[in-house]
């Protein structure tokens, strides 16, 4: 029997798209072509999300955020855009959890909130009132200082020839904000006319932070002697890159003196810390103590 008059009928057959007629001397009947497969009265290709395989006649399973796939064989998916593979799911590349390429959540620190920028890089946004620290990982350092914990707060002094310092300490004698300051006593003469206190806001080692377009501010109390006018004390304000010193306007002794530094120098993008310089060229011998207070950085 012919596929053109098979068993009684006077017609040909008819198969589905991509099949072959055939008849087995009763009835027609189809054999899918190469490449596809037998689902019901129809032919479904191998390479089809609905019909993967040579035997499926049920569609690819879609798992959420990704595009099902096929390779003639079996099922698959590719993550849509915006999306990759972490652990058999597509994850946002924006999400604090999945950032970027990575599977791994970004790191958290105190004081401060995670985001994930579109770039695809973990970001740390500091609470108000702190600053973000730029080491290999990224924290968070408190950008006040007001020493009423008792301690220096990780004020050191420089250990420099014709240092006028004789120590440094907490004290309750002044006090501009809360009820200790910064204690410096010293003694200055034609070979002792500076001193120089270090602070590096993120700890040690030197870790650089971002402080650039905020602004010092801090107190001072010159307490002792008078002493001459053009004799005055200023101070420098050195950093620990290369940025220029700052200097500032002269000061006034026995009383506080508030500094105000706009942080302006590009340098203040990835600053280590700074060196503030207590300077008073006299000839003969002044001998009394330097508080400190209320350092801010906002």
């Amino acid at each position: 029997m012919s596929v053109n008059d098979c068993g009684s009928s006077c017609t040909p057959c008819s198969p589905p798209s991509n099949a072959t007629p055939t008849c087995d001397g009763t009835g027609c009947d189809f054999s899918c072509n190469n490449g596809y497969h037998r689902c019901g009265a129809s032919c479904a290709s191998n390479t089809s999300t609905s019909s993967c395989g040579t035997s499926s006649c049920s569609a690819c399973p879609t798992p959420a955020n990704a595009t099902a796939t096929c390779d003639g064989t079996s099922c698959g998916s590719t993550c849509n855009n915006g999306y990759h593979p972490c652990s058999g799911v597509c994850s946002s590349n924006t999400s604090v959890n999945t950032c970027g390429a990575s599977c791994t959540p970004c790191p958290t620190a105190s004081h401060g909130t995670t985001t994930c920028l579109s770039n695809g890089s973990c970001n740390l946004a500091c609470n108000t009132g702190y600053l973000q620290c730029q080491g290999a990982t990224l924290s968070c350092a408190i950008g006040s200082w007001s020493f009423d914990d008792g301690t220096a707060d990780g004020f050191t002094l420089n250990s420099m020839p014709g240092n006028a310092a004789s120590g440094i300490g907490v004290s309750a004698a002044q006090a501009f904000d809360g009820t200790q300051s910064l204690s410096i006593p010293s003694v200055f003469n034609s070979s002792r006319n500076s001193f120089i206190l270090n602070l590096s806001p993120c700890g040690q080692p030197l870790t650089p932070v971002s402080v650039l377009g905020q602004t010092l501010t801090f107190e001072i109390y010159p307490e002792g002697p008078a002493v001459p006018s053009a004799l005055q004390p200023t101070i420098d304000l050195l950093t620990e890159s290369s940025n220029p010193s700052i200097t500032i306007p002269a000061l006034t002794n026995d009383t506080w003196n508030k500094v105000t530094v706009p942080l302006t120098d590009p340098g203040n993008a990835a600053l280590q810390g700074w060196n503030i310089q207590f300077y008073m060229p006299l000839g003969s011998t002044w001998s009394g103590t330097v508080y400190f207070d209320a350092f801010k950085i906002q």
